[in-house]
């Protein structure tokens, strides 16, 4: 088994690369749940320091009404300034609405397109994860390998795979998240 694959019987659990200890809250940056179904933000944020930033959720939401306003304005998405100048929220945005059937007339407000976009985003939660991984990389945490586990939870009907991230310190890496969430928040008002 590689250090990224770590099963249990009873699925759903995971070790910490850190201290070897099951379901550790003490170096746990964040899970997922990779079907997307349930989570914070959007993106099958399930468990970890990361659930409690807001932010994470207020930077797609804006990166997606800056999504619906370009194209009320301008009739094709083009990223504002702020998108433009980190790479990983230009790819979220490029992301937004590239499955057929959305329709800007068919919404009146801004906020309410912008809340459906997702449904007509190819592969939303995957695009996701990745904005959120390389913005934790610039803050101190390197997704390798051994800072990452994943669990099977095999219920008919139910089946997922659980992605945890780990650090030795999630609570420094969050808090420098939170700052750069902060700064783009800034960047992204008028």
């Amino acid at each position: 088994m590689s250090d990224y694959e770590d099963e249990d019987d009873e699925g759903g659990s995971a070790k910490c690369p850190e201290c070897g200890t099951e379901d550790c809250e003490a170096h746990l940056l964040g899970a997922f749940d990779r079907s997307g179904d349930e989570g914070e933000f959007g993106i099958g944020l399930v468990g970890g320091p990361l659930c409690e930033l807001n932010a994470i959720g207020e930077v797609f939401e804006l990166i997606r009404l800056a999504w619906v306003k370009s194209v009320r304005n301008s009739g094709k998405p083009t990223p504002p300034e702020w998108i433009e100048k980190t790479l990983s929220l230009k790819d979220y945005f490029e992301d937004l609405g590239t499955d057929d059937g959305f329709d800007i007339a068919d919404y009146d407000g801004d906020e309410d397109a912008a809340d459906d976009l997702v449904a007509y985003s190819d592969d939303h939660v995957t695009t996701a994860t990745g904005v959120l991984e390389r913005l934790l990389n610039q803050c101190g945490w390197a997704g390798a390998s051994v800072q990452r586990t994943q669990s099977e939870d095999d219920v008919p009907l139910y089946s997922t795979t659980y992605e945890s991230w780990w650090h030795p310190e999630p609570e420094k890496v969050v808090a420098r998240l939170k700052h750069k969430l902060g700064e783009i928040t800034a960047a992204a008002q008028p």
